[in-house]
């Protein structure tokens, strides 16, 4: 079974405030799908941080979270912990052991909420797994 990659509205991005929004959505960017087309090379980011008078890690901070949210079971809801625990696309996140994740964002967790309920679980985390691996697979 090949695995689609996810597409979602940018306002459910993380990070997106609405100001930000609107000025992707003036470049005709409304989804993940088309943020991640949009930013596919250097040159492309810099060209929208420029239109947009932004300063070029934004646009880079974006695209890593929508690359991110592709995988299903990440979507908009976990990309942005999962970025913050220092993994910025799908193909390092193939690579990561679960349990490792699972230490990385417990700490994150913990140290931002001192809430480890929020921290999902090992299995969930074996799912991004195998999902990033078979987007990987299915990519050209």
């Amino acid at each position: 079974m090949s695995m689609l990659a996810a597409d979602w509205p940018l306002e459910n991005l993380p990070g997106l405030k609405a100001p930000e929004y609107k000025q992707l959505l003036s470049l005709g960017l409304k989804t993940t799908q088309d943020l991640l087309r949009a930013t596919g090379q250097s040159s492309q980011v810099l060209a929208i941080a420029k239109r947009l008078e932004l300063k070029p890690s934004y646009v880079q901070k974006w695209s890593a979270l929508a690359n991110l949210a592709q995988i299903p079971s990440v979507g908009c809801q976990y990309a942005g912990l999962i970025l913050h625990s220092g993994i910025v696309s799908i193909a390092q996140l193939a690579e990561v052991p679960p349990v490792q994740l699972h230490r990385r964002l417990m700490r994150l967790e913990l140290g931002l909420t001192r809430d480890r309920t929020r921290c999902p679980s090992q299995a969930v985390m074996h799912q991004w797994r195998q999902e990033a691996v078979q987007i990987l697979r299915t990519e050209p």
